[in-house]
């Protein structure tokens, strides 16, 4: 079976991604939201919102969808990137009123340059981007480079040990993925400068699914 690097592998699995993966949205959407809704709430004044490994869109396109009803809509300006182009064609046929690039979080001079001619995130959301990661740093480096002063980041990390095995018009793929524990996963984002706002594990049953994670950058 073929093992991908995550910008061929979501190239090939973008149009299949929305119907396959339609139940990743159970796993940890209806807190995440909540929090991202009370992050956004807390704003004060304009707030630039990226979403880094935005994938699709949906996470934007629902968020984009909640703001309009708030009386700070104006001050809202969204953002996603993502390695894959095909990915970000769907994302920015779902929400052209965002702002979409390709950057490869895996090098922080391409997250550099997003930031220099953007204005650095103040708030950033990463959901099922740190499992593409071989090291923890590596993804800190990447938020680091993408914020502004105290920003907020809104995270999840999964406990999958290995790659699921993908589909595609009967081509079986993996997309590569490195498995990280939640505690190691808190002891360096403390290490590279941000502050552990709240942590919330999300059980199926009696199984860990995903742990979600709101830090605040000292």
């Amino acid at each position: 079976m073929t093992t991908f690097d995550p910008e061929a592998g979501y190239d090939l699995y973008a149009s299949s991604y929305k119907n396959d993966h339609a139940h990743l949205d159970s796993f940890d959407w209806e807190l995440a939201r909540a929090w991202i809704q009370e992050a956004l709430l807390r704003a004060d004044g304009p707030l630039a919102f990226l979403d880094a490994g935005c994938g699709d869109g949906r996470t934007l396109a629902r968020c984009w969808k909640w703001s309009q009803k708030q009386d700070f809509a104006a001050n809202l300006h969204f953002f996603g990137v993502d390695v894959s182009n095909v990915m970000l064609r769907l994302a920015a046929k779902r929400l052209p009123q965002a702002q979409f690039a390709r950057v490869d979080l895996g090098d922080p001079a391409a997250c550099r340059r997003w930031a220099g001619g953007h204005r650095p995130a103040d708030l950033i959301t990463a959901f099922f981007v740190l499992v593409h990661f071989p090291q923890i740093k590596a993804f800190f480096d990447a938020v680091n480079e993408l914020s502004a002063a105290k920003a907020r980041l809104i995270m999840n990390t999964i406990p999958q040990k290995s790659p699921p095995e993908l589909n595609v018009h009967g081509h079986r793929f993996q997309i590569r993925a490195w498995h990280h524990e939640a505690q190691d996963v808190v002891a360096t984002g403390e290490a590279q400068g941000w502050r552990l706002v709240r942590s919330q594990e999300i059980h199926e049953g009696n199984q860990l699914v995903s742990t979600l994670l709101w830090w605040e950058k000292i």
